[in-house]
């Protein structure tokens, strides 16, 4: 009768807070004992509630039971999928206050803040060069073990980078997404975009340390 009256009679003698039954009161006692009753058989992992296990549960399974109504995306999670929907919504709710730059998620908000600091907490255990994400340091090892972990499909040409094995596809797709305002010839990398821009404000940046002439191309 105590869910129809409203009356909470169970009392946490720790944080006073009540609830209508007996059953209520004693789960949430863990919050304040840490003790958590409910093991992953799989895993070993504990928790304090038996939902909390039963969600993590899928995690093994390989259970999706939240799926996206948009884009049939299926999700393990129903946060994930929360998370998801902002995409659909097309609302980029965290902006930078530095360079006003949106972002859907808090997450990849603060990870691009990054840009702005000078901080390289990332550092190389081989040559102790340092970098500002850990993706970069990753990227970067390659260099020193020599692997090409990133293959090509078409050709099997393997890279070090994603970024490399991304502009390579471009040779097979033909797409070339950088184009010149000025005489809208089209590039498929950014860097080859840039040197063809010198031809139309004239910058030659590469000058010879015998006779000073310039060049635009190194």
């Amino acid at each position: 009768m105590h869910v129809h009256t409203g009356h909470k009679s169970h009392v946490c003698e720790v944080c006073n807070k009540s609830f209508s039954n007996k059953p209520y009161l004693q789960v949430h006692m863990y919050t304040h004992t840490g003790e958590k009753p409910y093991k992953c058989s799989m895993c070993k992992k504990s928790y304090a509630y038996k939902s909390c296990l039963r969600i993590h549960q899928q995690i093994h399974s390989g259970g999706k039971p939240h799926t996206c109504r948009v884009c049939k995306k299926s999700f393990a999670y129903g946060s994930a999928l929360k998370s998801h929907m902002i995409i659909h919504i097309g609302k980029k709710s965290h902006t930078c206050n530095l360079c006003r730059k949106s972002f859907f998620k808090k997450s990849a908000l603060q990870s691009h803040m990054i840009v702005h600091s000078n901080e390289k907490l990332h550092v190389c255990n081989i040559c102790d060069k340092s970098f500002k994400t850990k993706a970069s340091l990753q990227s970067h090892q390659s260099v020193h073990t020599g692997e090409k972990p990133h293959v090509c499909t078409i050709c099997k040409k393997s890279f070090m980078q994603k970024a490399r094995l991304q502009l390579h596809y471009m040779s097979h797709t033909g797409e070339k997404p950088y184009t010149c305002v000025t005489c809208k010839k089209s590039f498929a990398e950014k860097s080859v975009l840039q040197s063809h821009m010198l031809y139309h404000t004239g910058v030659k940046r590469h000058s010879c340390d015998k006779c000073s002439k310039s060049f635009f191309r190194k």
